[in-house]
Order: structure tokens, then sequence, then C-alpha cells
């Protein structure tokens, strides 16, 4: 007579089988029914006794509670199973990494990122330590979102380290870097490269992710990694000014999210919000008012009034008003978006810092001076996190800051309302030593950037930004000059015009001599370029650890200096072969 299967493994097969339908459910938008089914195959492992499925079952179960809302219910939903399965499996059984997933999903969501990271490095000691070695594919995954957090603190340095410890791990299963995951990971080297304004760096890893995945999955790509793939390529060509071919690409993105999700998803919303994004560079300011409705309608219906990403469209939408000259509008659009942004981002983020810089253009608009000049202070005060001095003529030191490229902006706008208000008081001698100190801040920042290993990536920022800070400079030196007849302003001002022509000259000779390197194999110039990154990376690390003083780890300083000088000479004998031919 023919053995009977266990009554274990036969409701174990058949929950694999729901749960299955569950997911296809989940990824079509079918969110309602998706969970029926989650919890259906919960059920039926929970009554297998298979304790790893009930709690993969009952993660996706709070996901999906997730994507419907209440977003705490998924929380309270997740704490329930932590609760039960804490006993039955241990805090370290690899099965609770789905549930610690989770839960950083959650806070992801929520925007509290610090508890999100929290929870996705205790998957990460389980994956380290597990039985038979360390699982390098889960490592890999789960440093890529604890990277991706560290992105969204505006953490780019901690991002960058996160994203390379992966690419080891990935190297460790995939020696020839060319699975699908491994493209995966360049895509998301290619979004910390975008948030760094160094578009020339993303579209290199780009174009590895579409190589990878063509190579792996065919032409006919229509998934959610492609529409992500396009979408983030209509970022790069937006902020270089082709605001018709990121349009082209945000709707070829659209379309595909649309035809996965249905309308309801956070996906949709992004669409939306950079369409409107597009349309309000062009200019067209009913089309983007328009698109930043739909996204902000998408957004409220997921996540509920206090979302950071609800936020951002608010901020959007006070953007576009105050194009049009309705700064009534854009300011209380602006004051929403900044209290949810105090509560879900903290005192330090780059995006809030944007936030004061909105403020205070209205401000500035309005006449207002020193509301303008009061908010661009604490736009610096929330990029630069040793820095906390409210005092006008104050200046933070170029140490810890969070977004040189944000920092640049708010020293620029500080200059410019410190001028104006020059011109409309009685102590503008004052004011315009503060405007032209600021200005002087601005161009050590712009040295900065120019002699980081990551100059070249940043050209497109710096081609942007710097001519105006230059030219804003001279013509504060100049009407200093006239006010007080003091030669020194006279050496400023030529000080500042010989910052702009050596500007456009080294944009020349890096021209020059990137002809100069043409003919070298690929290979080379691609290690060449990754150095650069790393030094960068390797340098304010160490920097940033020395400026914490007291506190700073003496280890970890030498431990820095000791990487960066030591491929520094690997960088300098690679520029040596380059130029022997």
């Amino acid at each position: 007579m023919q053995a009977r299967p266990s009554t274990s493994i036969a409701d174990s097969s058949h929950a694999d089988k729901i749960f299955a339908r569950g997911e296809q459910l989940f990824k079509s938008g079918r969110y309602d029914s998706a969970m029926v089914y989650y919890e259906k195959a919960s059920r039926l492992y929970e009554a297998a006794q298979n304790w790893e499925g009930y709690v993969r079952a009952g993660t996706y179960a709070a996901g999906t509670m997730r994507m419907l809302g209440p977003i705490d219910s998924s929380l309270a939903k997740l704490a329930q199973i932590e609760e039960i399965e804490r006993v039955r499996l241990g805090e370290y059984h690899p099965a609770m990494t789905s549930l610690y997933d989770g839960f950083g999903i959650v806070y992801l969501n929520k925007g509290d990122y610090d508890q999100a990271i929290s929870y996705f490095q205790k998957a990460l000691a389980i994956w380290q330590a597990a039985a038979g070695g360390p699982k390098h594919d889960k490592i890999a995954a789960v440093l890529i979102k604890i990277g991706a957090m560290y992105s969204e603190k505006g953490r780019y340095d901690l991002a960058l380290e996160s994203f390379q410890r992966a690419l080891v791990a990935r190297k460790a299963v995939d020696p020839a870097l060319k699975s699908w995951e491994t493209g995966d990971l360049y895509f998301y080297f290619g979004n910390l490269h975008i948030h760094r304004a160094e578009y020339d760096l993303a579209l290199e890893y780009y174009s590895k992710t579409m190589t990878i995945w063509k190579a792996t999955r065919g032409e006919a790509l229509r998934d959610f990694s492609t529409a992500n793939l396009h979408h983030n390529l209509g970022l790069i060509y937006h902020h270089q000014g082709d605001y018709l071919r990121a349009l082209e690409l945000y709707q070829k993105s659209l379309v595909m999210c649309q035809e996965q999700f249905g309308e309801r998803h956070f996906s949709i919303a992004t669409r939306y919000q950079s369409m409107g994004n597009a349309y309000l560079e062009m200019g067209d300011y009913s089309k983007a008012l328009e698109f930043h409705q739909k996204s902000l309608g998408v957004k409220l219906s997921l996540y509920g009034e206090r979302h950071h990403h609800v936020a951002y469209s608010y901020g959007n939408l006070g953007i576009a008003h105050a194009r049009k000259g309705d700064y009534e509008k854009a300011m209380r659009y602006y004051q929403k978006t900044l209290a949810i942004m105090k509560t879900a981002l903290g005192r330090h983020h780059p995006d809030l810092a944007e936030c004061y810089n909105l403020i205070g253009d209205v401000h500035l608009e309005k006449g207002e001076y020193g509301a303008a000049l009061a908010n661009y202070q604490r736009a610096l005060q929330a990029n630069a996190i040793d820095f906390a001095n409210h005092a006008i003529g104050a200046k933070p030191t170029l140490q810890h800051v969070l977004s040189e490229a944000k920092l640049l902006e708010s020293l620029h706008k500080k200059a410019k309302a410190l001028t104006k208000r020059a011109a409309a008081s009685s102590h503008a001698r004052e004011d315009l030593q503060a405007a032209l100190s600021t200005c002087q801040l601005a161009a050590q920042l712009i040295d900065q950037i120019r002699r980081g290993y990551k100059a070249e990536a940043a050209k497109f920022f710096l081609a942007e930004k710097t001519a105006r800070v230059y030219e804003q400079a001279i013509q504060i030196a100049q009407a200093l000059f006239l006010a007080t007849r003091d030669p020194l302003y006279q050496e400023q001002a030529f000080m500042f015009a010989e910052k702009s022509r050596a500007g456009i000259l080294l944009e020349a000779l890096s021209e020059a001599e990137a002809k100069k390197f043409a003919g070298i194999p690929d290979s080379l110039l691609e290690k060449e370029r990754q150095c650069r990154v790393d030094l960068a990376f390797y340098e304010k690390s160490w920097l940033g650890e020395e400026a914490k003083g007291k506190a700073a780890d003496s280890a970890k300083v030498l431990w820095w200096q000791a990487k960066f000088f030591d491929l520094k000479r690997n960088y300098e004998a690679l520029l040596a072969r380059f130029e022997a031919g």
C-alpha cells in the first residue's frame, strides 16, 4: 500500500499555491483580493506548523494592508507576528528576515528611515551569521535596502558604502557581474548618482543595468523594474533641460505602471509628479497643477495627510502657484510641506533645506528681506549637520554637508537677499559685506567640489551654478568698492573674475584630457572612473570622522586614511600609464 503524504506537507503545498496566487493579485494591484489569499495561506501554514511559511504569508498580508491603509494597521499586524514567532523560532531564525524586511518597508513608508535601517540591519546580521556561511545573495539584497534608506536620509556617503558592500557580496555569487540582480544593483548606483547631481555617472550605471536586463530577459521588458528605469532616465533628461524627451520617458513609464497596478499605486503618483515638474519647467502652469493634483490624490488615498511623500506634493503645488505669482497660495502649501517634513525627516535633510529655500523665495519676492534671510539660514542649518547658528552673519563649515548642490543654492539665495536688503536699507555696507562673505564661502564650496574626484561627474551641476555665483560676487565687490573706495574690494572683484575664467578653462581642459585618453581600453577607463568614485568616498569618510573632534573614532580615521592613500597611489600610477600611452 502506497504511503500517504503527511498532512504538513500536503497543507504546505496547497498553501504555497494559495500564496502564489496572492502574489499575482498583489502585482496586478488587486490588493483586497490579494489580502484574502495571503490570509488563507497564513492559516494553512499555521495548521501545517510550517512557521517559515506562516511568517512569510503574514508579512505579505501586512504589506498588503500597508497598500490598503491605514499604514499603522500594517505595523500592528507585523508586531503581532513578531511577538508569536520570536517564541516559536527565536529572534535570529532565517525565517524572521522576511518579517524584519516587512517592518523596514513599513517604516520607510512612514518616513522613519532610522527605524527602517535598524530592521534591515537585523536581517543583515542573520544572513551574515547563517549556518553554512554567509548568504551573499541575501546580504546584497539587504545592503541595497539599507543604501536606499541612507540615500533617502540624504546620507549619500553611507549609501555609497552600502552599495559598494552589496557589489562585493554580489560578486561572490555572480563573479562575472552579469545577473539580473547585479543589474538591479547598478540601477541603485544610478539612483544615488542622480541624488548627487552626477548625471553622467547615473547614465553609465543605467546603461549597464539595461544591457544586463536585456541579456537576461530579452528585449520585450515591460515589468516594474523597466518602468522605473525609463522613469529615472527621464529624470536625467529633465535635469539636463530636455523636457520633451523627459516627458516621453515619463509617459512610457506611466503606461507600464498602469498596465500592472491600475491607478492606485505609488508608482502612478510618482509619474504624475514628474510630469507635473516637467510642465512646470516648460512654463505650462495649468498642466503642472493638473498633474501635481493627480499625484497628491493618489498619495492621500495611500498614505493619509502626514506622510513625507504627501509633503512633496504640497511643495510642488506651492512651486506652481509661486511661478504663477500667487504667493499666498504658495506659502500655504509650503507651510504644510514644512510641518510634515520636520516630523517625518528630522532636523537635517536636503529636502528640508529646499523647503526653507522655497519659503525664503516667497518672502524675497514680497520684499520681506528679514524673513527671507531667516529661512535661508534655516536651510543652511538643515543641510550642515554641525551648524546651528541663527545669526544671519554666521556661516557653516563645509565638513558635514548633506547636499553640496543645495548648500550652494542656499548660499546664492542668501547673498541675493542680503544684496536686495542693502539696496533698500540705510545700513547697506553691512549687508553687502555679509553678502560678499557668503559668496566667498560659496566659492570655497565650488573649489571643494572641483577638487573632489567626483568633479567630472558633477560638471552639469557646476556649469549651471558657478557662473551666476561668480557674477553675483563680482557685482557685490564692485558695489562695495564704489561705496568705500577701498581697493581691497577691487581685488576681490578681480579674484572672482579670475575664478570664473578658471572655471571655463577647467571645463576646456577636461575636454582636452578626455581627448588625450581616447583609444584607451574601456576596462581601464572604467577602472579609472571607479577609482575617482572610491577616492571621493574615502576622503569624505575620513574627513567626516575627523571633524567629530574628541568624539572621533581614531581607528576609523586611520583606516579611511590608509584606504585613501593606498588607492591614491594606485590612481596616480594608472594615470601615468594613460599618459605613457
